[in-house]
C-alpha cells in the first residue's frame, strides 16, 4: 500500500509484525525519551500492542495500518517491518 512517505506492502504474506519508535515527552515535557512498541499480526489482523494503551487495538484494515505508519513517521518516529521469508 502507498501511504504519504514511503510503500508499505503490508499484504505480502511474509510480514509477521512492525516495530516502532516514537518519541516521547513525559512530566510536562521535563522527561524526553523514545517508546517502542509493535504492531503484530495475529490471525490475519494486525494488532497495535503498546503497553501505554489498556488493551489491544485492531486495525480494520491496512489502510488504517498505513495511516497510523504515517503518522509515526511524520512525527520523527521509525518504523521497521519484521518479516519471515520462510513463511508460506
Amino acid at each position: 500500500m502507498k501511504t504519504g512517505h514511503q510503500v508499505f506492502d503490508l499484504d505480502d504474506g511474509l510480514l509477521m509484525g512492525i516495530v516502532v519508535n516514537v518519541p516521547v515527552k513525559r512530566y510536562a515535557g521535563l522527561w524526553k525519551s523514545r517508546h517502542w512498541n509493535a504492531v503484530k499480526k495475529i490471525d490475519g489482523v494486525l494488532y497495535n500492542l503498546d503497553s501505554d494503551l489498556q488493551a489491544p487495538q485492531c486495525f480494520k484494515d491496512c489502510g488504517e495500518v498505513g495511516e497510523f505508519l504515517d503518522f509515526i513517521i511524520s512525527h520523527d518516529g521509525q518504523v521497521l517491518l519484521v518479516k519471515n521469508e520462510n513463511r508460506q
